[in-house]
């Protein structure tokens, strides 16, 4: 059974604790408080990435030091 299904079976109105249900359902924790949404990014961001890519490419050994 997919977990995205298992995750409904398990509330914080249950008389069990979080723990308890994850391992019945056999899931993790994370899975339950974790908000999984999806991240769109902007052209904007991409580019900025990109060249930022490119320069730590060119020149791997200019990096902040520690």
């Amino acid at each position: 059974m997919p977990i995205a299904e298992r995750r409904h079976w398990i509330g914080a109105a249950e008389p069990l604790a979080i723990t308890q249900q994850c391992a019945l359902a056999g899931t993790n924790r994370s899975t339950v408080y974790a908000v999984h949404s999806l991240v769109k990014i902007d052209e904007q961001e991409l580019v900025l990435l990109a060249a930022i890519d490119v320069e730590y490419t060119k020149h791997p050994f200019l990096v902040a030091a520690k």
